[in-house]
């Protein structure tokens, strides 16, 4: 952390939006990912929640690492803790809730 000490708070900031705007353009990557798998079958979409949730952290680590500077080992983890939890939640939440009719929810249709 001794070598981030130089770094001014614009320049901080500036590449904390990169970041940030760097994980929203995955997390829409994810989604779009996830409803077209959705498309062929449940258990694509399945597949694709995991497999993507098991490598978005990576991804992110790997940005966060090139781009954002911070003083404290603990500011590093609070951001990175933030950016995967959002990225997870929507992967297994919001995208799956949204692209599943809810009249399907309520009245599946079993074979």
């Amino acid at each position: 952390r001794w070598s981030d000490l130089h770094e001014t708070l614009p320049q901080k900031l500036y590449h904390r939006a990169v970041t940030f705007s760097f994980t929203f353009a995955y997390i829409a990557l994810n989604a779009h990912l996830i409803y077209l798998a959705k498309q062929g079958s449940p258990a694509k979409a399945a597949i694709t929640v995991t497999s993507l949730n098991l490598i978005g952290p990576r991804v992110i680590k790997f940005v966060e690492d090139r781009f954002e500077k911070h003083y404290v080992e603990g500011s590093k983890q609070a951001h990175r803790y933030i950016k995967v939890t959002l990225l997870r939640w929507v992967n297994t939440v919001f995208v799956i809730s949204t692209t599943t009719l809810f009249t399907a929810v309520l009245n599946p249709i079993t074979d």
